[in-house]
């Protein structure tokens, strides 16, 4: 008895806070977050020491040995499939402290077994951990003020790329890239006499910063640049005080490198060794300053002032066009492909460890530079293939670059056919949002009540009963509310889908601090809590946030004005949602919300698993057939509702 009334005393406040209905929502998921954390920390740890395993012990790998890449590749699949799978319901503060708390907790734990007895040594190891905080603790203030979804912060805290750094890397490199996302933070909230002094401290601990802060210096804040060369100033006089061991990092000093295809290939056609370098070297040169004339914010205002595009790109090319690969240098993406996910780069970063073990098994350098044919044909061949996938959307982009303008309101489309059950509640929801300025119910002839109760509920009803063959169907019921809509922002709302207020001004938050996004989608979850549909709201998840191919019913959004005058929405039967997800790519980038719409199950609870197979292999087909021809969209459909009705 005893026992029992000292194991609950701890807890009878939060017993006695959860019985009042005014608790705090953070008291009430206080389990939740305490649960996260414990499981993300000690997650991290185990990948973390695994990883440092093979990073302290690389050069007794021998060149067969998959160890060290294993532990890479398994480090950062985790990253991807945790930002897939963190929870919801937490609030910026809750999400942003569990982040913290575990970045903080695993790699103080790593780095500090690596730190040894001498207390200089641990001085520089405890300034190392602050910087990486530095890194992670801006990186969260800038996801936050851009209304990003801070489960992607994981690229970083997970990032094999990172601890490979903490524990081989000097100090510079983690502080350069500390002080620089300090600046990138400052710029973002246009607080000019703090950027510089952060962008000065940068390019002083590490010059490679400088090509990121070229898209931070614009005329109109150039005035307070003195405050970096004081910053310079200052920082060369401590440093002249400082003793060498004082400001060197507790790693091994260790550093893998190999050559770059491209420099490869370049070589190849190039006899002399001094000739191949001089050429090399122009096409890196031109490349950089290119891309600091184009993505330059001042000169292109279609970034809308917005520095990280310039940055991505720059740092980018310091990896993939420098003739030497160093993976150190991977640190700098880090926490851009948190801010701007990519899908070629993270590809990159998973396959580039499965020719760490061959460099890792060779004591000479210089030998250890050339990688054998296979091995570089699985790295890079799938990096390639999505790189110039990348280069083909940036140039279909430049064919339909626009402006894009601040955005106040949102017009709802909801395509309905019978819906008379849904269509009130769906409607209630949606005109919570204060950003709403109509609701826009296409309906494709329905036998029921559904146009009149609508009516009633303050929508706008337009009746749309096309044949399947002309612009019929869904997709073109929802191409012709777009027509008549005339809000800012427009975003397509399934009938049987419950959308909460705070999903559309997030959305117009969303885009107006994010300039390149033209749109994307906000999630969903069903309503049912039967457990096979966790599972495929997963897949939807990750299908959605990679690839960028979202769904109807996870309520896709987009900017009206470029996509009304470019005629992007298809009216298809069937597949509108994919096409035209596959269409807005044109555009710009889309971001997946991440939000929990509560969806019905209804035709999932109808037909089962058979529906998922069905959807996936008929999206596969779509996919397929698009890369060569115009597919048949009224067969999909009759082939998908086929099923249904002989169910």
């Amino acid at each position: 008895m005893k026992k029992a009334v000292l194991f609950e005393r701890p807890f009878s406040w939060y017993k006695q806070i959860m019985k009042t209905d005014s608790a705090p929502q953070f008291i009430k998921n206080y389990p939740q977050v305490v649960a996260i954390f414990c499981f993300l920390a000690g997650l991290e740890v185990f990948l973390s020491m695994a990883t440092g395993r093979a990073v302290v012990n690389a050069s007794m790998i021998w060149p067969q040995d998959s160890w060290f890449s294993g532990a890479l590749i398994m480090m950062w699949g985790t990253a991807m499939l945790l930002v897939v799978l963190f929870p919801m319901g937490l609030t910026r503060f809750q999400n942003a402290a569990i982040l913290m708390g575990v970045a903080c907790f695993s790699h103080a734990l790593l780095v500090w077994d690596r730190a040894g007895v001498s207390s200089t040594v641990r001085i520089s190891t405890l300034l190392l951990l602050l910087m990486d905080m530095g890194v992670l603790g801006f990186l969260l203030l800038i996801m936050h003020h851009r209304y990003l979804e801070m489960r992607w912060a994981l690229l970083y805290v997970f990032n094999p790329f990172i601890v490979y750094a903490l524990l081989t890397a000097d100090l510079t490199d983690v502080a350069g890239l500390s002080f620089f996302m300090g600046a990138l933070y400052w710029a973002t909230i246009r607080q000019w006499r703090f950027m510089y002094i952060f962008m000065g401290s940068a390019v002083f601990v590490n010059p490679a910063a400088a090509l990121g802060a070229i898209f931070l210096i614009n005329p109109k804040n150039l005035k307070h640049a003195v405050w970096a060369l004081v910053t310079v100033f200052i920082a060369g006089c401590i440093q002249l005080l400082m003793t060498p061991e004082s400001i060197s990092g507790p790693g091994t000093n260790a550093e893998l490198g190999f050559y770059n295809p491209v420099y490869i290939l370049v070589q190849a056609l190039s006899n002399e060794s001094i000739r191949t370098v001089s050429i090399y070297d122009g096409i890196m040169a031109a490349g950089l300053v290119i891309g600091c004339w184009y993505f330059h914010p001042h000169r292109n205002r279609r970034f809308g002032n917005d520095p990280i595009p310039g940055c991505f790109f720059v740092f980018g090319a310091l990896v993939l066009l420098a003739p030497v690969i160093q993976v150190s240098s991977l640190i700098w993406m880090a926490p851009l492909l948190v801010v701007r996910p990519a899908l070629s780069w993270v590809v990159l970063m998973m396959t580039i460890p499965l020719g760490l073990p061959v460099l890792s098994g060779i004591n000479d350098l210089s030998e250890s530079l050339q990688l054998t044919r296979w091995t570089q044909l699985t790295m890079w061949l799938p990096v390639c293939g999505l790189l110039c996938n990348d280069g083909r959307l940036f140039f279909k982009r430049q064919k339909l670059m626009t402006q894009h303008e601040q955005c106040q309101s949102v017009s709802v489309v909801v395509p309905t056919l019978n819906e008379e059950k849904n269509i009130i509640q769906c409607l209630s929801e949606i005109c919570k949002n204060r950003h709403i300025c109509e609701a826009i119910v296409v309906d494709g002839g329905s036998t029921d009540h559904t146009r009149k109760l609508a009516q009633n509920a303050g929508a706008r009803v337009i009746l749309h009963e096309k044949g399947l063959d002309c612009g019929g169907g869904r997709g073109g019921q929802i191409k012709a509310g777009i027509d008549m809509a005339r809000g800012d922002v427009v975003a397509v709302v399934h009938a049987d889908t419950l959308l909460s207020s705070d999903v559309l001004q997030e959305m117009v938050a969303m885009l107006n601090r994010n300039p390149t996004v033209i749109g994307g989608a906000a999630g969903c979850r069903f309503q049912s809590s039967a457990g096979k549909l966790r599972l495929i709201e997963f897949l939807n998840d990750a299908r959605a946030a990679f690839s960028g191919i979202s769904f109807g019913d996870q309520v896709q959004f987009f900017r009206r004005r470029p996509v009304a005058d470019h005629d992007l929405f298809p009216d298809m039967p069937l597949m509108e949602d994919v096409e035209f997800s596959v269409r807005l790519h044109r555009l710009g980038r889309q971001v997946y919300l991440f939000k929990h719409a509560a969806d019905s199950a209804r035709r999932w609870q109808r037909m089962g698993s058979a529906n998922a197979l069905l959807i996936i292999r008929l999206l596969a087909v779509y996919l397929i057939q698009r890369l060569w021809t115009t597919p048949d969209s009224t067969g999909f459909y009759r082939k998908y509702y086929q099923k249904d009705k002989a169910r």
